[in-house]
């Protein structure tokens, strides 16, 4: 999530100089690869880059190609990146100069690269809106026509929609166009971020799509302001999240203790108040290491669902704040102890055990070892997807 924001403040500042830059995209994987589709990289006319398409191995060929797109416009470029089974891996992949079906090979990698501007900024709307808005946002982008008139459909053509505004954008054929606007209108599904579909285009041919579904960055409510609380706000920062700490100390003091923290926010008298104004999916840490204040805001944050409430401390006075908060008994819907089990003791120890839960459980993992997982690292059929299904 961190590479998003680092992109949306590159592109506003390249565009109030009036510079173009062109956008990669990995839309498509198959085999082994480090980067999802979704995945994206910034570049600018001078050769700076934003984010990530690969492991550090692909980028600088990316790169040179989005310079030329910047210098010269033209249209968008679908380039795939093939490896080697004897040699497997992305630091051995070649571009495909004619990308195809699957040559048999360990892996292939697929990007879209698209020049963009103030004027026509791609995904990039719908990329800021979910940082700057905090807004979830939904794109359909095509990504190959075959065998359809010149003027059917454009690769690179885009549409999208922010929370539930109007869809915009613009795919020149209408059928298709009413087809992808009819699916960026409907609900994201819940376990996944990205599809791929195949449609057949009333005048012959067919166009393939990458659908999206962009969600704001993971949100985080901490109920403390100890000096263990720094690790977290840091660490979680780090990976681009959204914080909130909620202390006693007043805002000033608590905007100078915890600076990377996007709201800081004084509430002495009425701790449970804040509880219950979080979003519905923000993982909430209650650790303000005082009884009566724990127990107040486990009993507001336990009166709806929520997929994460962490209580820091040990099992019995977890125990005894449920039943000050009137749920003795209720442990399954907390996660006490808090964290992931990889022996942790310093704060900052205990700030990476307790993220990587909550990232564990966010994703619908064990957080177990990888090496022990039977399958795929990737679920939901993710690293197949150039078999489009047909529509």
């Amino acid at each position: 999530m961190r590479d998003r924001l680092q992109i949306v403040e590159a592109f506003e500042s390249l565009c109030s100089g009036g510079h173009p830059a062109a956008l990669a995209t990995v839309v498509a994987v198959e085999g082994s690869s480090y980067r999802r589709p979704g995945a994206r990289m910034l570049v600018a006319g001078d050769g700076r880059t934003w984010g990530t398409v690969s492991g550090g191995c692909l980028e600088r060929d990316v790169a040179r190609r989005a310079r030329m797109l910047i210098a010269e416009p033209a249209n968008p470029l679908l380039i795939s990146y093939e490896t080697d089974e004897e040699d497997f891996g992305e630091e051995n992949a070649r571009p495909i100069v004619d990308p195809g079906p699957s040559l048999g090979c360990g892996g292939r990698i697929e990007i879209l690269i698209q020049r963009v501007t103030t004027a026509d900024p791609a995904a990039l709307a719908a990329i800021s809106a979910t940082v700057r808005q905090r807004r979830c946002a939904a794109l359909a982008t095509v990504l190959r026509v075959g065998s359809a008139p010149e003027d059917a459909v454009r690769c690179g053509s885009q549409l999208f929609r922010i929370g539930d505004d109007a869809v915009s954008g613009r795919i020149l054929d209408p059928r298709l166009h009413d087809i992808l606007r009819d699916q960026l209108m409907s609900n994201s599904p819940a376990d996944r971020t990205f599809v791929h579909c195949r449609h057949t285009l009333p005048r012959g041919g067919w166009a393939d799509v990458l659908i999206e579904w962009l969600r704001p960055a993971q949100s985080l409510a901490i109920f403390g302001d100890g000096h263990d609380v720094a690790p977290l706000v840091n660490l979680a920062k780090s990976l681009g999240w959204h914080v909130v700490v909620i202390g006693t100390h007043p805002a000033a003091g608590l905007r100078q203790r915890f600076a990377l923290a996007d709201e800081a926010i004084c509430c002495a008298d009425d701790p449970a108040r804040e509880a219950v104004n979080l979003p519905d999916d923000a993982a909430a840490i209650v650790m303000a290491h005082n009884f009566g204040r724990d127990a107040a805001v486990l009993a507001a944050l336990l009166k709806k669902p929520r997929a994460y409430i962490g209580v820091l401390g040990p099992r019995q006075r977890t125990a005894r704040l449920l039943a000050a908060a009137g749920m003795a008994g209720d442990e399954h819907l907390l996660f006490s102890p808090i964290g992931l089990d990889i022996g942790a003791e310093t704060p900052e120890e205990i700030a990476l055990s307790i993220l990587a839960e909550i990232r564990a459980v966010a994703a619908g993992r064990p957080g177990g070892l990888l090496r022990e997982r039977a399958g795929p690292i990737h679920v939901h059929g993710e690293g197949a997807k150039f078999d489009f299904s047909h529509r």
